[in-house]
């Protein structure tokens, strides 16, 4: 099983033009990001800067790490840098580009170290190193020498946001649908998305207990890389996809886990994802639709019966709450035969239909495509670095084809929607 661990890492390699993350010895006086471990299930994680300063970030493990960085918000500090590539004038095409355009898009950029400290440290560690390296940067003659400089100061600032995306990527494929899988069967997800990536690997060398290894990587994808790689050695710890608010989660237990423990908007996700999971069956499953139907009917029933005098309720609906009690009782078991699959659709809806009111017991059943057969996954199983704030923009469109033809709108969200099959987390499907 380990030989196809090493060669879906040997295959990301190739692609993606990275190199093996090197076993060094722990000298001084280099700098870098270093990775050690002894058995893999624990890693410590040593910044080493060109000052000579260490920052040590120990007792953790590759799950925990991985779950971690793919949660941070980079959305805001990501769309500031995505605003000056496109808007600032020292990207603009030209023959000549004067040093002020620099020095003013180097006032832009003054507080991004900072913000980018407050969100991670080892993101903020690799900005810093390569920042300072690009503005250190001395003028080689070109016409265009601004220009370059600043986008070697992006690149150096936005590279944790490309790893984040490139590392949600490569989850979305191999954690989202599969909770309750094997490692072997997350690989192997993982392997048949990305077939031309069997050539060359990120060596899995065998872990000798008490020998403590150290690996130095180049950049942040390579580190979180590398943690996915010693995240396949152990079996302990799995990852799984929140179903309400999906971000990534480290289950408890063995037993099967659809909900994380955060709390989002003073609402946990563990309270409220049940909730919203009924509400969800309910908007797909017309029968569960009907049933809330009539429930809400006799609910009013039950009302003006018991509020009316007596001498009128000759013209109402006879339901009683003793009635309405005994209906409710019997409904809430057939819905939930029929939720296990042990009647049919016409079936429960007959039983609950205590007045004949239904035209038909005959429903059709709404369901989403197959998530791994949507645009969506197609797009990153095609493109690794495949990001929708890019893909998907906002436009109008006129179908000259339809009488009295008028202009649509279509958002990136609606685009996103679309392409996801109408895939989405509980709490984006009704804005909890």
């Amino acid at each position: 099983m380990e030989e196809w661990f090493s060669r879906f890492f040997q295959d990301l390699q190739l692609q993606l033009g990275l190199r093996d993350p090197k076993l060094t010895a722990p000298e001084k006086n280099i700098s870098g990001i270093f990775l050690e471990t002894d058995t893999g299930e624990n890693i410590d994680i040593l910044l080493v800067g060109k000052d000579g300063r260490v920052e040590e970030l120990r007792g953790r493990t590759p799950a925990e790490e991985l779950v971690r960085f793919t949660s941070l918000d980079f959305a805001e500090y990501h769309a500031v840098i995505q605003r000056l590539w496109t808007e600032h004038p020292l990207f603009l095409e030209r023959m000549d580009v004067p040093y002020s355009d620099y020095e003013d898009f180097e006032k832009q950029i003054s507080d991004l170290p900072d913000w980018i400290k407050r969100i991670d440290t080892i993101s903020a560690f690799y900005a810093s190193e390569h920042l300072r390296d690009a503005m250190a940067m001395q003028d080689n003659g070109s016409p265009i020498f601004p220009s370059e400089k600043g986008a070697a100061v992006l690149r150096a600032l936005d590279e944790p946001c490309r790893a984040q995306l490139r590392i949600r990527n490569l989850l979305e494929i191999g954690f989202a649908d599969y909770e309750r899988a094997a490692q072997w069967e997350r690989y192997g997800a993982l392997e048949e998305a990305y077939p031309a990536l069997m050539h060359q690997f990120f060596p899995c060398r065998p872990m000798p207990f008490g020998h403590r290894l150290r690996y130095t990587v180049e950049n942040t994808f390579e580190l979180y890389l590398l943690e996915l790689q010693l995240y396949f050695r152990q079996k302990k710890k799995r990852i799984a996809r929140c179903e309400c608010c999906w971000q990534y989660f480290i289950p408890k237990t063995s037993a099967e886990t659809h909900y994380c423990d955060r709390v989002i908007d003073g609402l946990s996700c563990k309270a409220l994802g049940p909730k919203l999971k009924g509400k969800d069956g309910a908007a797909l499953d017309e029968a569960l639709r009907i049933y809330n139907v009539l429930r809400h009917r006799m609910e009013e029933r039950r009302n003006r019966y018991e509020d009316a005098p007596p001498d009128q309720r000759d013209r109402l609906k006879p339901v009683s709450d003793a009635r309405y009690q005994e209906w409710i009782s019997a409904a809430v078991k057939v819905r939930g035969r029929y939720l296990k699959g042990k009647i049919s659709a016409s079936d429960f809806l007959r039983e609950i239909d205590s007045f004949g009111e239904l035209e038909t017991y005959e429903v059709e059943q709404v369901s989403l495509p197959e998530p791994d057969s949507t645009a969506w996954r197609r797009h990153i199983k095609g493109n690794l670095d495949f990001d929708p704030a890019i893909n998907y923009r906002g436009f109008m469109h006129l179908d000259l084809r339809e009488e009295n033809a008028e202009w649509k709108v279509w958002t990136p969200e609606e685009q996103e929607n679309i392409a996801r099959g109408g895939h989405r987390s509980l709490r984006e499907k009704y804005k909890k």
